[in-house]
């Protein structure tokens, strides 16, 4: 195996793993500001803790865009306040990944 054939395979394995850790990092985060900000209506899985809020465990809310989540979240609706203004860009990012994982 040549030297630089070897190189370019360390370089791309440590690039994949820096995804990877970046990734979970993101859900960490995401996570964190669901139990925040949403645990208390959605329920700590997703399933609605309470009458009025959505089911996010896996539900038709999930068939939206990652714009169109973002969009409800920041507006709000209902008794859901609007995030906008609470969280960084980023953190909506973060929180609309975790909100996927929840089945």
């Amino acid at each position: 195996m040549s030297v630089k054939l070897l190189l370019s395979l360390v370089v791309c394995g440590f690039f994949a793993l820096h995804s990877a850790l970046i990734k979970a990092a993101d859900l960490d985060a995401g996570k964190e500001l669901y139990e925040r900000f949403c645990a208390r209506c959605h329920g700590t899985d997703g399933r609605s803790g309470l009458p009025q809020a959505a089911d996010l465990a896996g539900g038709r809310k999930l068939l939206r865009s990652d714009r169109q989540l973002r969009e409800r979240i920041e507006a709000g609706k209902g008794l859901c306040p609007s995030y906008r203004g609470l969280m960084q860009p980023r953190g909506f990012d973060n929180l609309i990944s975790y909100i996927r994982t929840l089945r």
